[in-house]
């Protein structure tokens, strides 16, 4: 997971604007919500599922997953609900109403693949388990929990959004494709990082699988730079030859951080100390 700056992707015409669909269904739910027949129908958001508003956001996230950065598959991706439009979870029972009143607002919509928005039965380290975000969206302990409009802000999520902070404050990325949460200030695992991890699945087998290839990719290029680090200290090639080939090899690692790579998240962690201290090798020279 990276971070994303939403305002670099303008907000898709079908959500804003007097007369745009996103507006109209707003009120149509305000009216629907103010009366009882939610209680035993939800109401049939369509806005968000808008050419526009999928267009947008596969710009936005790069297309790639919000969530696990996998690159999205060729079939329609899903347009996720950070805050659950419909209904939320309390403890096990599933319970309407969720944030119906964001069901339409492009700050509330991400697009993620379907192992991270659905929940699905996985086996990990030979234990079923349940993985997905589904209508998932866990709250600190004693946190309010909205009930209408603007009261979303008093919240205390445990969840990140990529677009609203930084993943990389919360999640540790390794070069076996394991991710762990980063320590809070007392040491122990922060419930962000955790919370994320468990809910959107981030430690599944196929996507570990897919981050450690990622990895091994980043782990060689680096030894490449290395190497060609070891011939110019040792004086075995002509120096600007040497740093020549080293300015090479550096420009195809930077390739791996680059906006349209999966596992941004990852690379990140992995690239940017070793390009601050290669070994003490100054890159400034290069």
């Amino acid at each position: 997971m990276i971070r994303i700056d939403r305002s670099t992707v303008d907000p898709p015409k079908d959500l804003c604007g007097e007369k745009s669909a996103g507006l109209k269904e707003d009120e149509k739910a305000s009216i629907y919500y103010q009366g009882q027949e939610w209680q035993k129908k939800a109401f049939p958001f369509k806005a968000y599922k808008s050419p526009s508003v999928r267009e947008a956001l596969d710009k936005l996230f790069r297309g790639k997953c919000a969530y696990c950065e996998s690159p999205l598959p060729t079939q329609p991706p899903e347009i996720e609900h950070w805050r659950p439009k419909g209904a939320t979870y309390e403890g096990n029972a599933l319970k309407p109403p969720g944030y119906w009143w964001l069901a339409a607002k492009w700050e509330n919509l991400l697009i993620s693949c379907i192992d991270c928005n659905r929940e699905r039965s996985y086996v990990v380290n030979g234990t079923p388990v349940k993985l997905g975000k589904a209508c998932k969206f866990p709250l600190a302990p004693g946190s309010p929990h909205a009930s209408k409009p603007g009261e979303e802000s008093l919240e205390q999520p445990l969840l990140i959004d990529p677009c609203r902070e930084d993943p990389s404050q919360y999640l540790k990325f390794m070069g076996n494709g394991m991710v762990t949460p980063q320590e809070d200030a007392s040491g122990q695992p922060c419930g962000k990082g955790l919370q994320s991890i468990e809910v959107y699945g981030l430690k599944r087998e196929t996507l570990v699988r897919e981050r450690k290839r990622q990895a091994e990719l980043i782990k060689l290029q680096m030894s490449q730079v290395l190497e060609r680090i070891g011939r110019l200290e040792r004086g075995e090639v002509d120096p600007a030859a040497g740093k020549a080939d080293l300015k090479e090899q550096l420009k195809l690692l930077s390739r791996f951080v680059e906006d349209d790579q999966p596992y941004l998240g990852l690379a990140h962690q992995l690239i940017d100390p070793f390009i601050r201290n290669p070994k003490g090798f100054d890159l400034k020279s290069v």
